[in-house]
């Protein structure tokens, strides 16, 4: 190589003409030869005259690009290339090593442009990418490449996925408010993203939002007031089916709702299977709004129900209810309450459900059974 001689006439001459000279020598030497003759002839291609080719002002832009695609050559730092205009034609031509460095590197100057996005949707350089190891100074300085990439959805799935040692700890606060729900599933079941309000308050009107608040539920119950959106039907409905849960949770899970998330008018018979007969205090309140709508529907209807109905119904509300849904005949005691009046008594025995009733105090009434046949 020219660069190695000792001749200063030669040098200052080739600097002086340099694209005549890479046009007329360089790139026509050897380029046709394989990469390992090339190699053996030149070792590494004498990388740092390449890098020193590449990084010159007066280099003409047609030969800085025959210059990347004809010669072969891997630049492992890019930081050494000073060029601008070279760095998105290195990347495109895979003329870098594949590493986050050099990645944040090129980011830095050209942000998540197509090259950018090819390379890390190719099958080759995840497979580079994946089975490295970050270290911590290296994800901090690549905090706005993660976010872009998470936002940018021509990055596919299956790359982030691959990539998840960038984003092994998760991440609280980004804005997803534009993300598609096939985006938003993806990065909730890597564990790529924390509850916080931050983040929930902005996805809370997409569908795969409850995902996030399934797999924090816990963080979800101790920060439920830090949150400004509420619940949809839908959504409670989820968690309280979700088999990820806990019952114990579930029943948390409701002792926090709002009034407009329970909206106990239209959902009180499905609440009221994890409620009822439960006997717990922080949902006793609830529990019994559940009862009320339960007898108003039972005063309102009893006309066109069944006596296996009624008793059955009656049966789910209390413990002390039982006895209703007894088929011998014969008697109990069960306390009065707001419901169990006077009214709702009579109801009972013109439908038939029982023979008669007797008050023995304030707080108490003797129950007479007929013998009805379980139709249930």
């Amino acid at each position: 190589m020219i660069k190695d001689s000792n001749n200063k006439y030669m040098q200052k001459y080739i600097s002086d003409n340099i694209n005549t000279y890479i046009k007329n020598v360089f790139l026509k030497e050897n380029f046709n030869l394989s990469p390992s003759i090339i190699k053996d002839k030149y070792p590494d291609e004498k990388i740092e005259y390449i890098i020193e080719l590449l990084n010159l002002v007066d280099l003409n832009e047609d030969l800085l690009e025959e210059i990347i695609k004809k010669r072969e050559f891997i630049i492992d730092d890019f930081t050494e290339i000073t060029n601008k205009k070279a760095i998105d034609i290195l990347l495109f031509n895979n003329r870098i090593s594949i590493n986050w460095d050099n990645l944040i590197f090129y980011f830095n100057n050209n942000g998540l442009d197509n090259y950018l996005i090819d390379c890390l949707n190719s099958k080759t350089n995840i497979k580079k990418l994946k089975n490295q190891s970050i270290s911590e100074e290296t994800i901090t300085n690549c905090f706005d490449l993660k976010y872009k990439i998470l936002l940018e959805e021509r990055i596919s799935n299956e790359s982030i996925k691959s990539l998840k040692n960038l984003f092994h700890t998760p991440i609280e606060d980004i804005n997803l408010s534009n993300v598609s729900e096939e985006r938003l599933k993806n990065l909730i079941e890597l564990d790529i993203l924390s509850l916080t309000p931050q983040i929930y308050d902005n996805i809370a009107e997409k569908k795969e939002s409850i995902l996030l608040v399934e797999k924090n539920i816990e963080q979800f119950i101790i920060d439920k007031k830090n949150y400004k959106y509420i619940l949809f039907d839908s959504e409670v409905k989820y968690i309280l089916e979700s088999k990820n849960i806990s019952i114990e949770q579930k029943l948390r899970f409701l002792s926090i709702l709002n009034d407009k998330e329970l909206n106990l008018a239209e959902n009180y018979k499905f609440i009221g299977k994890f409620v009822l007969k439960k006997n717990i205090p922080e949902l006793f309140e609830l529990e019994e709004e559940i009862i009320k709508l339960y007898f108003e529907e039972l005063k309102e209807n009893a006309n066109t129900m069944s006596l296996s109905e009624i008793k059955l119904t009656l049966s789910k509300l209390k413990v002390q209810y039982e006895g209703f849904n007894i088929l011998k005949s014969g008697s109990f005691k069960i306390n009065i309450d707001d419901n169990l009046d006077k009214d709702f008594l009579d109801i009972l025995k013109i439908k038939g459900v029982i023979s008669s009733f007797t008050f023995l105090n304030d707080d108490e009434v003797k129950i007479n059974r007929k013998q009805n046949k379980k139709l249930n």
